[in-house]
């Protein structure tokens, strides 16, 4: 599963809660203020003996994507990402269950598991959610056998120099 599938799946996991049970309230509003707010985000993919990890940065208007040690502006806009997501969440199944609480880099979190079907496309993703920031702070998603950690950081979110 590509980066950008992951990033879509998780997105479109929030984008589809409000038609769930209350357990699917939170990471929506979560995952919703998430698109609304700067962010950088590492992510660690796993699956068939290969660890790859990838940057992204998104500021209020534009998304940059380490590739290969470079950073390069992408094509997509954060709201053009967010309604794709939203347009693919209307054939996605999901079911939400809050599990507990965590702490994740020194900072306490609630913590779902949600599970996601579409056709014979199914995972699952469990979502931490910042209980002071009610962001989201990591989400880790399972697809066979790829594993795909997500690591948010709101601190001090600036452009990167293209190179």
């Amino acid at each position: 599963m590509s980066l950008r599938l992951a990033l879509l799946a998780a997105m479109s996991l929030a984008l589809a809660c409000p038609a769930l049970a209350d357990d699917c309230a939170a990471p929506l509003a979560a995952q919703l203020l998430t698109a609304k707010t700067p962010h950088k985000l590492t992510t660690t993919q796993s699956g068939g003996g290969a660890v790859h990890t990838s940057s992204l940065i998104q500021t209020a208007d534009k998304i940059y994507l380490q590739v290969n040690g470079k950073w390069r502006l992408s094509p997509r806009t954060p709201a053009q990402a967010a309604a794709d997501v939203a347009e693919g969440a209307k054939t996605t199944k999901y079911a939400c269950k809050a599990t507990g609480s965590e702490t994740v880099s020194g900072e306490g979190a609630d913590v779902y598991q949600i599970h996601s079907s579409n056709g014979d496309q199914v995972s699952d993703i469990k979502v931490w959610v910042s209980k002071t920031k009610k962001m989201t702070i990591k989400t880790e998603l399972t697809a066979g056998p790829t594993s795909i950690s997500n690591l948010y950081d709101y601190a001090n979110v600036q452009a990167p120099a293209l190179n």
